[in-house]
C-alpha cells in the first residue's frame, strides 16, 4: 500500500483547505493537547502511588495530596495557606507515621512567616520531644541553634543529653556543644569536653560517641601514638562499662597497625577471663580466634571458635562462626584433624540442646566427625537430617519424627553401613555423584542385602544410564528388580535402558556401514570417517570418537574435512576430558593452518570465552 503524499499535503494546505478540513485539523490539535495532559496526569498518579505506599492510581493518599498542595502554596509564597493545610492535617491525624515531617514543615513555615521567636523554637522543640530518635532531630536542633541565645541553648542541650543519652536528640546536642562556637565561649578544649561526657555517660551511646570523637581528632591530626595511649587509658578506667568496649576495639586496631598481635592476644585473653558475663568479655573472646587465624594457627583458631560457641551459643554471629569452623575444618589436612573431631561434635551437641540454628555445613562436619569416631548412630542422625532438609535447631521431638527409625539391635557394622548410605545419598543429592556412586559400590560390596540396597541399585542404574553405560545400567536394574520386582520407578528406568540400547544398536549399525565406505577409499571415504567420529560422539564414547576424528587427517591427508575433524577433537579434549590446554593448542593450530575456514571463526570464539 503506497502513501498518497499529494492527498496528505492537501490536508495541511491552508490556502486550499475547506472549512471541513480546517475543522478536522483543529480537532486533531485539541485531541493531541488532551492526550498530552492525560499522559501527564497518569504519570503523576503513578509517581504518587509509588510514594504513597501502593495506593491505587485513582485514590491518591491523603497525606501526599496535602503535601503536594502545601508545597505548591509554598512555592507561590502563600505560607499561611500551606501552614493551615499542615495544621489541619495534624489536628485530625496526630499519630500519623509521617508526623515528624509535618511537624518540621509547620515549624519551618512559622519561621518563614516571622512568627515570634519563642513560638518557632517551641515548635522545633516539640519535634525533638516527640521524636527523639528521628532523623529530623538534627535538623530541628540546627534551626534552634540559629534562633536561640547561647546561654539558653547550652542549658537546653545539656538537658537533652541528660534526657536522651541513647538517642539522636542527645547525640545531636552533644555534637552542637562540642562545636567551636560553644567551646570558644566556655574556653574549654574539645578533649576536656569529651572526657566530661565520657565520665558522665560511660554506659550510654553518648559516652561512646564522645570517645569516638576524640579518636577522630587524634587520627585527623595523625597523632597515632595518642590513639593507643588514650584508648588504653579509657579502657583501664571504665572496664567493663560499655565505653570500654569501644576503647578495647580501638586498642586492638592500634595493636594490629603496629603488628603487635602478641599484645592483642594477651589483652583479649585477660578480658575474656576477667569479665565473661559482660559485653567486653564476649568481644575479647571473639577476637582470640580471629587473631589465631591471622597468625595462621588454624587448628587453635578452630578450637577457640568452638569454645566461643559453647560459651555464647546464642551470639548473633553464630551462623558466620559456624561457617568459619567448617571452612577451617575442611581445609585442614587429615593429620591435623585428629584432635578436632571431639571439638566439632561437642559444639554441635551444645547448639542442639540450646535449639540454636545449625547450618548444614556444621551438621555435615559433625556427622563426619561422629563417623570417624565410630559413633555411627549419631553420624546417621546427622546425615538423615541433612537429606531431609530438617533444621537441627528444631525441638528434639520434631527431629525424632524425621529420624523415625530405631537403631536398637543393630550391630556396629550395620550402623556403619546405614551411615555410609545416608552420607553418600546426601552427596548424590548435592550433585557430587561420582563420589557418591563410588561410595554406593563399596557399601553394596560389604552389605549387599541391607534394607537400602534397592535404593542404591536404582541410583546406580540411573547414574550409569546418564553416562550412557548401557551394559552396567542393565546389570544394576536386574539386581534392583530382584529386590523390588514391581517397583514403578525401576520399571520406568528399565524402559529407558531398552530405548537407549535400541538407539545404540542403530548407531553401531551406522558405524559399521560407514566403516565399509572408508575401507573402499572412494570419494566419500573421508566424509564417512568424519561421520564415524560424530556417531561415537553421539554415544558419548569419547575415546573412539577421538580416534575416528584423528584418523581423518592420518588416512586422508588431502581431505577438506580435516579442519572440522580437528575442531571436533579439540572440543572433546576441552569440554569432555577437561584438558583446556590441549584444546587451546589444537584450536590455535586450526586458526593458523586454515584461517579462512568457518571452524577458525568458531575456534576464535571459544578461545575468547576461555579467557
Amino acid at each position: 500500500m503506497k502513501l498518497n503524499l499529494k492527498k496528505i499535503r492537501s490536508v495541511f494546505d491552508f490556502k486550499k483547505a475547506s472549512k471541513k478540513r480546517l475543522f478536522i485539523l483543529v480537532l486533531l490539535g485539541v485531541g493531541a493537547i488532551l492526550l498530552g495532559k492525560l499522559a501527564g496526569f497518569i504519570l503523576f498518579r503513578v509517581e504518587m502511588k509509588r510514594m504513597g505506599g501502593g495506593k491505587a492510581i485513582g485514590s491518591l493518599p491523603k497525606e501526599m495530596d496535602i503535601q503536594r498542595r502545601a508545597m505548591t502554596y509554598e512555592t507561590e509564597g502563600k505560607y499561611k495557606k500551606a501552614l493551615s493545610l499542615y495544621l489541619n492535617f495534624m489536628e485530625k491525624n496526630p499519630e500519623h507515621k509521617r508526623s515528624d515531617f509535618f511537624l518540621f514543615k509547620i515549624a519551618d513555615l512559622q519561621s518563614k512567616l516571622n512568627l515570634p521567636r519563642e513560638e518557632v523554637i517551641h515548635s522545633f522543640k516539640e519535634i525533638i520531644e516527640t521524636f527523639p530518635d528521628s532523623y529530623r532531630v538534627s535538623q530541628a536542633i540546627s534551626r534552634i541553634n540559629l534562633l536561640g541565645e547561647p546561654v539558653e541553648l547550652r542549658l537546653y542541650y545539656e538537658e537533652l543529653m541528660d534526657k536522651y543519652p541513647e538517642q539522636k536528640a542527645g547525640i545531636s546536642a552533644f555534637e552542637i556543644l562540642g562545636s567551636s562556637k560553644f567551646l570558644t565561649e566556655t574556653k574549654e578544649g574539645s578533649l576536656s569536653f569529651c572526657e566530661k561526657v565520657i565520665e558522665k555517660y560511660p554506659e550510654q551511646e553518648l559516652g561512646i560517641t564522645a570517645f569516638r570523637k576524640v579518636m577522630e581528632n587524634f587520627k585527623g591530626k595523625r597523632e597515632f601514638d595518642k590513639v593507643g595511649e588514650y584508648a588504653e587509658k579509657i579502657f583501664k578506667k571504665y572496664v567493663p562499662k560499655k565505653v570500654s568496649v569501644a576503647a578495647f576495639q580501638e586498642l586492638l586496631s592500634f595493636y594490629e597497625s603496629q603488628i603487635r598481635r602478641d599484645l592483642a592476644l594477651i589483652l583479649c585473653s585477660k578480658v575474656s577471663h576477667d569479665y565473661p558475663e559482660f559485653n567486653i568479655g564476649q568481644e575479647g573472646f571473639y577476637n582470640i580466634p580471629l587473631i589465631r587465624e591471622k597468625q595462621k594457627n588454624f587448628p587453635e583458631a578452630l578450637k577457640k571458635w568452638c569454645s566461643f560457641l559453647k560459651r555464647y551459643p546464642e551470639d548473633s554471629r553464630s551462623s558466620s562462626i559456624q561457617n568459619r569452623i567448617v571452612g577451617i575444618f575442611t581445609s585442614l589436612p587429615s593429620g591435623q584433624k585428629s584432635g578436632l573431631y571431639s571439638e566439632i561434635t561437642s559444639t554441635y551437641q551444645i547448639l542442639l540442646k540450646k535449639e540454636v540454628n545449625i547450618n548444614r555445613g556444621l551438621t555435615q562436619s559433625a556427622g563426619n566427625s561422629y563417623y570417624t569416631q565410630g559413633k555411627y548412630g549419631r553420624a546417621l542422625n546427622c546425615y538423615r537430617l541433612l537429606v531431609s532438609g530438617t533444621p537441627p535447631c528444631l525441638p528434639k521431638e520434631v527431629r525424632n519424627e524425621v529420624i523415625s527409625e530405631k537403631y536398637t539391635g543393630y550391630s556396629s557394622g550395620q550402623l556403619k553401613g546405614k551411615a555410609d548410605y545416608w552420607q553418600n545419598y546426601f552427596l548424590f543429592s548435592k550433585g557430587k555423584r561420582d563420589e557418591a556412586i563410588s561410595g554406593f559400590n563399596q557399601i553394596l560390596s560389604g552389605y549387599p542385602q541391607m534394607k537400602e540396597a534397592g535404593s542404591m541399585r536404582y541410583l546406580l542404574a540411573s547414574y550409569y544410564l546418564g553416562k550412557k553405560n548401557v551394559e552396567r545400567a542393565k546389570k544394576e536394574i536386574k539386581l534392583a528388580k530382584a529386590l523390588f520386582p514391581n517397583d514403578n520407578l525401576i520399571i520406568s528406568l528399565e524402559k529407558k535402558v531398552v530405548e537407549l540400547s535400541k538407539k545404540f544398536a542403530d548407531i553401531d549399525k551406522q558405524i559399521t556401514e560407514q566403516e565399509k565406505i572408508t575401507v573402499s577409499k572412494g570419494k566419500e571415504a573421508d566424509k564417512a570417517q568424519l561421520k564415524i567420529g560424530t556417531l561415537y560422539l553421539e554415544k558419548e564414547d569419547y575415546k573412539n570418537a577421538l580416534i575416528a576424528f584423528e584418523k581423518v587427517a592420518k588416512d586422508f591427508p588431502e581431505s577438506s574435512f580435516i579442519p572440522e575433524a580437528q575442531f571436533q577433537a579439540a572440543k572433546i579434549y576441552g569440554e569432555k576430558l577437561n584438558n583446556k590446554e590441549k584444546m587451546k593448542k589444537m584450536l590455535e593450530e586450526i586458526m593458523s593452518k586454515y584461517p579462512e575456514h568457518k571452524v577458525s571463526f568458531k575456534a576464535l570464539e571459544i578461545i575468547r570465552k576461555e579467557k
